[in-house]
């Protein structure tokens, strides 16, 4: 780096006739403490390769011919291939003894070579000298190709993908920035020169390194940390228990459809079908490709686990296929062009066994991950002996100061299955006034609701057949009613069989509910919302009720005929947030035309249900009906979780479309409780900016803001 490597890179762009241009990426940071407001250190990756020297070349060419006359001669196909692959290794490995890899801040360029600076930092070739900007030129990097001993893929605190590289002789590089994404690409360009394999884990991949040495370390690493872990989990557990966290699923939702239009609003003549392909993934999700994809991480795993590393869960491991060894043609727009990843070949189990090779998986193919959060894990859920202790007397009089604390341990970590619906009833405001309820009052109001449910049965059941065919209006509710009972959640137990009694129960609450409110009627998702208090209630009309106000208290607005109205609101108020606390993500949002949020719809509708299992989902709506400081929970949830992924976002410079896939792909494949913990922190972080912001002196210890207060400080403070 620095002098010597400032010579070796004027002496090779010197001859621009003489390189061949593998890839080309623009936005790349080097060092910096905040790296995306220092424009010195921003430059271009450059890898490249200086053409052999007319002689060199025929030298090659001559070793090649003998070698495959050689083969010819002995007519022997095994031998004849054994050659050819020797051949292609030899000129592959002589090749590389002139590839590099060079990073070069665009300063440099401006006063060396302008003819290679990019139109955008053109500014520069006029503002800048070398004798003022040569000390930020120490950072400039030329490194051989063949001294790369592994290269790591990491997210940095920022939240931005950086690359870190490491070098036969143990030195690593500093850490290299992508701005603008294009990690991929580079791998890509990587791979296509060199035997670079992915290891085992997850974003690390091994060059010219010692391949079993490096993944050898790499994996006491790994067992010394979860050991560590381990250790701290169970000094935890004997003074208090630990919630079990709940399983990541591998199902990835993430088809290949290439459609990039833009829209400018997804509320811009949404038809019924646009809302099926959103909310029941209709369409052909499970193509031939992603079963292959199923298939090589199953035999992955097993090879893992035969091999003694760990099994990753959590992460995406390598679909596997034989590397190409064909060079990137040179061309003078690698940054544009796009990489083909052909999975059209034979897969290699079918006569490899487990011994497989592995292939660099595309970023695109991954499935949306969530960090760590800081705060470790929850607390433990609020148990049938506290929620007890929150009734006073013979007529078990609420205690309005238990009743608090008792939302705050739900809050905190949920609420113990046997006393869900208990529970849910009170933080649903199914009893009013509970400043002065009781249980016999509490009791009036059940009957009130009975009676009220016998008389809404009654009224849809006697609609007789003549009646119906004139009454267009409960015809279509029925119907729609009848098609979403018999997709819904159908893969649980309580409502495998097709005359079960829960199945039954959804349906007559439905209907019933579409009689009591009949202007709403019924909307898609509704089945979705019905189905956990079915399986908590153990009668129609204790399902109805706690029904009736949950969608009354957090889906009022998302079960309308006009959908743009219904969640408009919403997506306003995730916008904001969006906009003031994950700045990157919301550039990239307006670029795309994807600022309206309408690709978070799913989310927001069902709050979350579609994303979890059926259990987790009841954990999530524990901690969001519970929520002592706003109604609006889900919305942070919303919030958090796009922060999470923004890295993910930006690397593959999701367009519209590819968002609203990317968002729905969510489901199956994050840890519920690691999603409730880092939306308590992001709530925790904008509430304490705000309150700095408007009040300072104030602590978040003192007052916690609501969702209206947070949005009303914002929008001031634009004024």
């Amino acid at each position: 780096m620095g002098l010597i490597a400032g010579s070796l890179i004027a002496k090779l762009l010197e001859h621009p006739q003489s390189i061949r241009f593998f890839h080309v990426q623009d936005g790349v940071v080097l060092s910096g403490e905040f790296p995306y407001k220092d424009e010195h250190r921003m430059g271009r990756l450059l890898i490249l390769q200086q053409e052999p020297q007319p002689s060199e070349q025929k030298r090659l060419r001559k070793s090649i011919t003998s070698s495959l006359s050689t083969s010819v001669n002995e007519s022997t196909p095994t031998a004849e291939e054994t050659v050819s692959n020797k051949v292609t290794e030899e000129s592959k490995q002589d090749k590389n003894d002139g590839n590099f890899l060079l990073w070069v801040p665009y300063t440099y360029l401006a006063v060396n070579f302008p003819h290679l600076l990019p139109p955008t930092f053109s500014h520069l070739i006029d503002s800048t000298t070398n004798k003022a900007d040569e000390k930020t030129w120490k950072y400039i990097t030329c490194a051989a190709i063949k001294n790369i001993s592994r290269v790591q893929r990491r997210t940095n605190s920022f939240g931005m993908p950086i690359i870190i590289l490491t070098f036969l002789d143990g030195t690593s590089m500093h850490p290299l920035i992508f701005r603008h994404g294009g990690i991929t690409k580079f791998l890509e360009a990587l791979k296509k020169i060199t035997p670079m394999r992915q290891s085992p884990f997850p974003d690390d991949f091994v060059v010219y390194g010692d391949y079993d040495a490096i993944v050898a370390e790499t994996a006491a690493a790994a067992a010394a940390e979860s050991s560590h872990s381990t250790r701290e989990e169970l000094n935890e557990s004997s003074h208090s228990p630990t919630p079990q966290c709940s399983d990541s699923h591998n199902n990835n939702n993430n088809n290949n459809n290439n459609n990039n239009n833009k829209r400018s609003s997804f509320f811009e003549d949404v038809s019924r079908e646009e809302l099926q392909r959103v909310l029941y993934g209709t369409g052909e999700v499970f193509n031939g490709a992603r079963l292959r994809d199923s298939l090589n991480l199953t035999f992955n795993r097993v090879r893992l686990m035969l091999r003694g590393f760990p099994d990753q869960k959590h992460n995406n491991t390598s679909s596997n296929s034989t590397p190409s060894s064909q060079f990137l043609k040179p061309s003078n727009h690698n940054n544009d062009s796009e990489i083909n990843n052909d999975h059209d070949h034979e897969n290699p189990l079918m006569d490899e066994g487990f011994d497989l090779v592995d292939e660099l998986i595309p970023i695109e193919k991954q499935v949306p991950r969530l960090p760590e959060p800081q705060n470790g894990s929850m607390a433990s859920p609020l148990t049938a002996a506290e929620w007890e202790s929150c009734f006073n007397g013979e007529d078990r009089q609420i205690d309005i100061h238990r009743l608090e604390e008792a939302k705050l341990i739900v809050y905190m970590g949920g609420v113990e299955p046997d006393i869900r619906f208990q529970v849910w009833c009170f933080m649903l405001n199914v009893y009013p006034d509970v400043q002065n309820s009781t249980e016999s009052k509490r009791q009036e109001i059940r009957e009130r609701y009975a009676h009220m449910y016998e008389k809404l049965t009654l009224q849809w059941t006697n609609i007789f057949p003549e009646q119906e065919s004139h009454f267009s209006a409960f015809r279509e509710i029925r119907s729609s009613i009848e098609k979403d009972v018999v997709r819904t959640d159908r893969f649980h137990s309580a409502y495998a069989e097709s005359e079960s009694d829960k199945l039954r129960m959804l349906r007559h609450v439905l209907m019933a509910y579409a009689l009591f409110n009949f202007d709403l009627g019924y909307c898609q998702g509704m089945s979705d919302v019905l189905s956990p208090i079915i399986l908590l209630a153990e009668t129609e009309v204790e399902a109805f009720m706690c029904f009736r106000c949950f969608i009354e208290e957090h889906c009022g607005n998302n079960f309308r005929h006009d959908v743009r109205v219904g969640m408009e609101v919403q997506f306003r108020a995730l916008r904001t947030l969006i906009r003031f606390f994950v700045p990157r993500l919301f550039t990239h949002l307006v670029n795309q035309h994807a600022d309206d949020m309408g690709f978070c719809f799913r989310w927001l509708l069902m709050l979350f249900k579609r994303e979890f299992p059926i259990d987790d989902a009841m954990l999530l709506w524990d901690v969001v009906i519970s929520c002592p400081y706003t109604p609006h929970f889900e919305l942070f949830i919303a919030a958090a979780l796009l922060k999470a992924i923004t890295p993910q976002i930006l690397e593959q410079h999701l367009t519209y479309d590819e968002l609203l896939k990317f968002a729905n792909s969510t489901a199956g494949n994050l840890n519920v409780r690691h999603l409730i913990l880092l939306a308590q922190e992001f709530y925790d972080h904008v509430a304490s900016h705000v309150i700095a912001l408007d009040s300072p002196g104030t602590t978040i210890e003192s007052y916690r803001p609501t969702l209206d207060d947070i949005l009303k400080v914002l929008e001031g403070s634009c004024k």
